[in-house]
């Protein structure tokens, strides 16, 4: 039942890291790689690499480029910008609910960042925590 659930979940938490982004960041190509940790899994999850074009657009308003969990019903609530460290909470619902906290730090070319969150489903509840780090890595092609 577990796996089914992270198998799941996992597209929620990758969708995440790829939508964050305030704006002090260069536009550009970027490699995000996560990290995801789930007590009481059998055995430890592979690290994600991904690379994602994040546009002018896309960082032109902090709080709209932060992560939503790749959800339409999922909401960004306390957002908050402090130097170059954003921070927020997040909630979603639906079938599997997610409540979680995340703090991201950036420079214009790299960020790292986490995000802590429980989701409940049908069967229970389930604690996840992911940690990205990302670097620019040229210009969109």
């Amino acid at each position: 039942m577990k796996h089914r659930l992270f198998a799941a979940l996992l597209p929620l938490t990758l969708c995440a890291t790829v939508s964050a982004g305030p704006s002090n960041m260069q536009p550009g190509l970027w490699e995000i790689t996560t990290e995801t940790s789930m007590p009481g899994m059998p055995m430890k999850l592979p690290p994600q690499t991904m690379r994602h074009c994040y546009t002018a657009a896309d960082l032109a308003q902090a709080q709209n480029a932060v992560p939503q969990g790749g959800d339409a019903n999922c909401k960004i609530q306390d957002y908050q910008l402090n130097g170059n460290t954003a921070t927020w909470t997040i909630e979603c619902t639906g079938e599997t609910t997610m409540h979680g906290t995340g703090t991201m730090t950036m420079t214009p070319t790299s960020y790292t960042g986490s995000m802590k969150s429980v989701m409940t489903h049908p069967g229970g509840s389930m604690e996840m925590t992911s940690s990205w780090r990302a670097r620019r890595v040229g210009d969109c092609p």
